[in-house]
């Protein structure tokens, strides 16, 4: 394989990890990462940019396979195809929503696997042509120098990235699924007063919302931090809201001076 693709693997059973693992690695695949979770799923596919996502569908983490293939897909224009030994109408219909590329039934072969992550890395790259989509650059989400917190239409965190983990001293792992007001509140720094959390209006208005002057941040540990924030809501192919994207800079000393002088 001339150019070999990057593949992450994301199962929770370590046997059918390494066995894919071992099949995909005969094809000249190279594999990224193997990961339990979705959580993890989520957050390795925008550290590392694989070509292609390999999930099963039920996964014991707080998130599940449906759950983070609709945001790789949806967010970071990564392909996913399912892995999946469950075939019930609920699973399949949820499943649909997060339009994966394909379909592995377990038990399934090498020759399963490679057919159909071929076919996935095709259409998808077609896709791309004739929609004019160009690549996430899910990297330099990673190694941004402001926080990027993406929630879901109940205001719940399915991503941060590290800045945002620094700047709101929490983890990735403690932050997840909690809402935005469980790890900070706003206030206006010229009366003091709490300001309701953005994401409620992005997500009932559709709207983008900025917030540039007069804004600090009160994180658990108690510490204030002037910002601006900015949040907009991130649609699907059919054009609906699925996501909140939240950007917070924090004001430099100098800023802070500029601003008030």
């Amino acid at each position: 394989m001339a150019n070999p693709k990057k593949i992450l693997i994301v199962e929770d059973d370590e046997i059918i990890a390494s066995l894919i693992e071992r099949m995909l690695q005969k094809k000249d695949y190279t594999i990224v990462a193997k990961v339990t979770s979705g959580e993890e799923a989520l957050n390795r596919t925008a550290d590392l940019g694989p070509d292609l996502v390999l999930m099963d569908i039920t996964l014991k983490g707080v998130i599940d396979g449906i759950y983070a293939a609709r945001y790789i897909n949806t967010i970071f224009n990564i392909p996913v195809v399912f892995l999946t030994g469950s075939y019930d109408d609920e699973t399949i219909e949820r499943a649909k929503v997060a339009e994966p590329m394909g379909f592995i039934s377990k038990p399934f072969n090498d020759r399963d696997l490679y057919s159909n992550i071929e076919i996935a890395l095709y259409n998808h790259s077609m896709r791309k042509r004739v929609l004019n989509l160009k690549d996430g650059g899910v990297k330099s989400v990673m190694a941004a120098l402001d926080a990027v917190i993406m929630t879901d239409m109940k205001g719940r965190i399915f991503f941060m990235n590290p800045y945002a983990e620094q700047l709101i001293n929490v983890s990735y792992r403690q932050a997840i699924m909690h809402s935005i007001n469980k790890l900070f509140f706003l206030i206006d720094i010229r009366t003091g007063q709490p300001i309701e959390d953005p994401i409620y209006e992005v997500v009932k208005e559709s709207m983008v919302i900025g917030i540039e002057n007069n804004l600090a941040m009160i994180t658990n540990d108690k510490k204030k931090r002037h910002i601006t924030l900015s949040a907009r809501p991130v649609r699907d192919s059919r054009d609906d809201v699925i996501a909140v994207y939240v950007k917070i800079h924090a004001r430099t000393q100098s800023e802070r001076k500029l601003f008030t002088s």
